[in-house]
């Protein structure tokens, strides 16, 4: 999938395999070129101006639940063949998708190729979306209703030409013949679609304090901040969601109120320049984000799987503002675990209070237990063995196939 949250996850597996010697053709758009050469493997552009990141963050950004699905299931149609034709002109081992993207399963069956589903979500199930209060569960549905007949047809229309290459409904997210989740078993609610293919090896980001982390990606001036005073809290709702300029400011005046450091990031959807800074809080649009949060105190986030594991995995305490029930979900389950508080106001269309925000960090800020409980999961979390694990598990999976 061409998004942040998507690519980032499986990069560190990818390495892993090429330093195995596996040859790996790895499709995106190129937005993700340099990420994707970085770790051996040889780069496929998408072909371009079919679905980009932009693409998906508006339908993100509508607040529907189906905007996403519709506009994988228009972008299929374009992919497949192409995916088909590298597939055919140079027929590999398997095929590696994600669960979201359609075309690569649909390739894969076509040219009746094993499949390898990378999962970075869990199951999300009726059990799991109770603790959703009405007002959430109406504020999701409304806007999805609208779509759900256009994206029936655009499914038919997709079974009518590839017909059992398809996967069953429910489409997404879509399991292989092995399953592997970058996400710890902890985070999965029970599921009747979980079974002996899912393997769950927890966080793949690297957060070790090697030179290539603690300074990857970030320019003299981000250097020169970090460098200037005291871990800063980081805030940041991702590259998919679009927070308003006035939430960032509120962010920027807490913070301010607080006499804490901070970084904001506005994300891709609002400028930089929309939200002033001050002389200890510094605002950008967007940060190389595992080698901030190494050298951060706290992290306020969208509660997306990758972002929240991300502060995990550096043993932050979490401010989670969830923009979806998904992240809500995944907000709740950290703060069961003593390591997030959650402010949920925004999945029931509602704003988040400077108040709320205040009371939010004071708490991850001053409660020593908070920071203990995030470090407690950040070692039980790296315990499942993360890219390695993973890379094992394709070795195995590749092995097998390859045998006469």
């Amino acid at each position: 999938m061409p998004a942040s949250g998507h690519v980032n996850p499986v990069l560190p597996v990818v390495a892993a395999l090429v330093r195995r010697g596996i040859d790996i053709r790895f499709c995106a758009t190129e937005e993700f070129r340099s990420r994707v050469e970085a770790t051996g493997a040889t780069f496929l552009p998408y072909p371009a101006g079919v679905l980009e990141s932009a693409d998906i963050a508006a339908a993100t950004q509508s607040g529907s639940s189906v905007a996403v699905v519709e506009r994988i299931l228009e972008a299929a149609s374009q992919f497949t063949p192409w995916l088909v034709e590298q597939l055919q002109d140079r027929r590999p081992t398997a095929v590696l998708h994600d669960s979201n993207t359609i075309w690569g399963r649909m390739a894969a069956a076509s040219c009746s190729l094993p499949r390898i589903s990378f999962m970075t979500t869990v199951f999300i199930g009726p059990a799991s979306l109770r603790g959703l209060s009405l007002r959430e569960q109406l504020v999701s549905m409304g806007p999805t209703l609208r779509q759900v007949a256009h994206v029936v047809g655009l499914r038919r229309r997709l079974i009518k030409e590839y017909g059992s290459a398809m996967p069953p409904s429910p489409m997404f997210p879509m399991k292989g013949d092995l399953t592997i989740f970058p996400v710890p078993e902890e985070f999965q609610g029970p599921d009747k679609r979980r079974d002996e293919t899912c393997h769950y090896v927890g966080p793949t980001v690297r957060v070790d304090p090697g030179p290539e982390v603690a300074t990857g990606g970030i320019d003299s001036a981000l250097q020169d901040f970090l460098a200037a005073g005291t871990p800063p809290v980081v805030v940041s709702l991702g590259t998919l969601h679009a927070g308003s300029p006035d939430f960032f400011a509120d962010c920027v005046a807490v913070l301010s109120e607080l006499g804490v450091r901070g970084i904001v990031v506005t994300g891709p959807s609002v400028g930089a320049d929309a939200v002033a800074g001050t002389d200890d809080i510094l605002v950008r649009q967007r940060i190389p984000q595992v080698p901030v949060l190494t050298r951060a105190r706290a992290f306020l986030t969208h509660g997306g799987m990758n972002s929240a594991l991300e502060g995990i995995a550096c043993g932050l305490p979490l401010v989670v503002v969830p923009q979806q029930p998904e992240q809500l979900l995944i907000g709740l389950t950290l703060a069961d675990r003593d390591a997030a508080v959650v402010l949920r106001q925004n999945v029931s269309g509602r704003p988040v209070s400077r108040d709320a925000l205040r009371g939010a960090l004071q708490r991850v800020l001053t409660e020593p237990a908070m920071a203990a409980a995030a470090r407690s999961l950040r070692d039980t979390f790296a315990g499942y063995g993360g890219a390695p694990a993973a890379a094992d598990l394709v070795e195995e999976f590749l092995s097998e196939r390859a045998r006469p």
